[in-house]
């Protein structure tokens, strides 16, 4: 009954004080003017009928504001107790409560709290009456955290939660002696406050608190046991009082609105004509009302690739100029606008031009040609245009590939120049040296010797002229004949000596025989050509001094007219290969020891004849 009495009393207290403010608040803020001055009264009732407005002008919060208070100082009264009853010094505590909340927002804040309690009573189940006794004594309680705040036009509802500390000094026994009058010395505890409260906006810079109810949790210790151990005490504080509120916080007015602005940008702000390098156009737009944005692109040449806020401009077809890519922004609610970037495609520079040029043959007789070959590395793929020159003879034809005439000149080394120019200041030279020779020097030089290979079993015993030789060989020996017959007009006492060859099939007596037609063959070939009968010898080697699957590989393998492919193939069939490399005629330049060269002739368009490897029943 006590305890209601007292929060009775101060309630209606705090109600009495906020009266009494109101009408002095009020003529300090209401605007005054000689045709109507306004009158201070102490009393509610002598106040004049004014709209809410007037009465309380310019709360904190509501739709229509947006300020808040940075700092609020609470002052009022504070009834603090243990909610279990036991034997703790603060089973009835009252007094003052004060806090001081600094706000970052007009939410959230940091709150330093203090409150001094008396207390009046100890007990139930206290020495020495065994009853509830009344008591003297203080507590102070030191606390702070955060509290967040739910402004609107009249009320604030806030939740807080503090921390902090409880400092209870000695508790004395009333009408009490001897030494069991003090039955709880001073000691400090740890707390923690949970709860909220509810502010009623009365001015713009005051406020009545209705109420404060916060849960509160102590660790004092027990009295009741041996050690006296810390125990948790389940607590409640309610408090009210008047809220002062000043350090207004107005956050500046919303700017003007401004229209919907684009800006648009280009990288790289140039390319090359033909690179067909993409360059990535982008807009930077901005909407005052946050409004979602759609953008889309157009050229006046190129493509275009996407449909957001950047996109890719294609160059590739365009010729050299300037052009400009545009945006269209759109934020839906009826604004538009547009923006453009300039795109330089700039002519390609001319890529330089290479030249190579080669002579076949390198080393001629006076009065013969050689045919030389300018080969051009030509980035740009330009028209190019030749021209020649000679530091002797003549330069017969024009373009890439011309002949070098030597009639007239003396045996000799001779430079042929050649200049490629594509007519777009690219250009590149090239340069050839030919040799003119006495001709007993060109013919050792250029007398080449080819082996001669054979079918299967050919020639054979009853074959009446040269069709045993196929059409391909024939041709190396038509060769053969005409270098020869010049190399001897020269070395008139130059000899040849065919060596004739058979596979490993058959039987020796056989091959031998079918090694020596094949030389005779060859021999009766080249006398019709011309060349001495005198001046060939014959050697029959049968199926003897075979080559070899290595020896044949590596003559595949060195060989410059097969393909990796065809050569691929070709090894696959390896057998029948090393059979037809052994069916052939070497020939031997008997005064220098110059042997053919066994390059199987696979490129002929009468291969397949000469490749055949049907078994022979002999």
């Amino acid at each position: 009954m006590r305890i209601g009495r007292i929060s009775q009393v101060a309630t209606w207290a705090t109600i009495a004080v906020v009266t009494s403010l109101l009408p002095r608040l009020q003529a300090q803020q209401a605007p005054t003017s000689p045709a109507a001055p306004v009158a201070a009264t102490a009393t509610w009732s002598a106040l004049p009928s004014a709209p809410p407005a007037t009465l309380f002008p310019a709360p904190y919060g509501g739709s229509a504001s947006s300020s808040f208070p940075r700092f609020e100082l609470f002052a009022g009264y504070s009834y603090f107790r243990e909610l279990s009853n036991s034997a703790n010094r603060i089973a009835w505590l009252s007094g003052l409560s004060t806090s001081f909340a600094i706000n970052a927002n007009r939410t959230f804040g940091i709150v330093f709290d203090f409150a001094g309690y008396r207390a009046t009573r100890f007990g139930p189940g206290a020495p020495p009456t065994g009853g509830i006794a009344a008591a003297r004594g203080k507590v102070f309680s030191y606390m702070v955290g955060p509290r967040v705040s739910f402004r609107h036009h009249r009320f604030t509802p806030f939740v807080q939660a503090l921390f902090g500390e409880m400092d209870a000094r000695t508790l004395t026994l009333q009408n009490c002696n001897g030494g069991g009058c003090t039955p709880l010395p001073s000691q400090s505890a740890f707390a923690v406050n949970l709860g909220g409260g509810l502010d009623y906006t009365l001015t713009h810079h005051l406020a009545w608190r209705v109420i404060q109810a916060e849960y509160a949790l102590t660790r004092f210790r027990d009295p009741t046991t041996f050690a006296g151990q810390r125990s948790t005490q389940n607590d409640i504080r309610l408090s009210t009082g008047l809220v002062f509120r000043f350090g207004d916080v107005n956050p500046a007015e919303p700017a003007a609105s401004q229209p919907l602005q684009a800006t648009c940008s280009a990288d790289p702000t140039s390319v090359v004509a033909g690179s067909g390098d993409p360059v990535v156009v982008q807009v930077d737009a901005t909407d005052p009302n946050r409004h979602a944005l759609t953008y889309g692109w157009t050229a006046n040449a190129g493509t275009v690739e996407g449909a957001g806020s950047q996109a890719r401009w294609h160059s590739a077809g365009v010729e050299a100029g300037n052009y400009t890519v545009t945006s269209h922004v759109d934020n839906g609610h009826g604004e538009t606008t547009d923006c453009a970037t300039a795109i330089q495609v700039t002519p390609a520079a001319a890529r330089p031009v290479s030249l190579s040029c080669a002579v076949d043959p390198s080393s001629i007789a006076p009065g013969d040609s050689a045919q030389i070959t300018a080969t051009a590395d030509n980035p740009d793929g330009n028209p190019l245009t030749y021209t020649w020159t000679t530091s002797a003879g003549q330069i017969v034809g024009s373009g890439p590939s011309v002949s070098f005439d030597s009639t007239g000149l003396e045996p000799g080394s001779y430079t042929a120049n050649g200049h490629a120019d594509d007519g777009h200041g690219q250009g590149a030279d090239c340069s050839v040296a030919v040799e003119v020779a006495a001709l007993p020097v060109v013919l050792e030089h250029v007398l080449a010797l080819h082996s001669i290979y054979f079918p299967t079993n050919q020639p054979s015993n009853d074959q009446p002229d040269f069709t045993g030789i196929a059409v391909s060989q024939q041709a190396i020996l038509k060769t053969l004949a005409s270098d020869f017959l010049k190399f001897q007009q020269f070395k008139p006492d130059a000899h040849l000596t065919l060596e004739g060859h058979a596979d490993d099939r058959a039987s020796a007596a056989y091959n031998q025989a079918l090694a020596e037609r094949r030389v005779a063959l060859s021999k009766s070939y080249l006398v019709s050509l011309g060349v001495p009968e005198a001046d060939i010898a014959t050697h029959s080697f049968g199926k003897r001094e075979q080559l070899d699957a290595t020896q044949v590989r590596a003559q595949m393998e060195a060989n410059p007219d097969l393909s990796p492919s065809e050569r691929d193939r070709l090894l696959a069939n390896l057998p029948s290969i090393i059979l037809a490399q052994n069916r052939r005629v070497d020939i031997v330049l008997t005064e220098t020891g110059q042997t053919s060269e066994r390059q199987y002739p696979f490129n002929a368009k009468d291969a397949l004849t000469l490749l055949n490897d049907k078994a022979l029943n002999h």
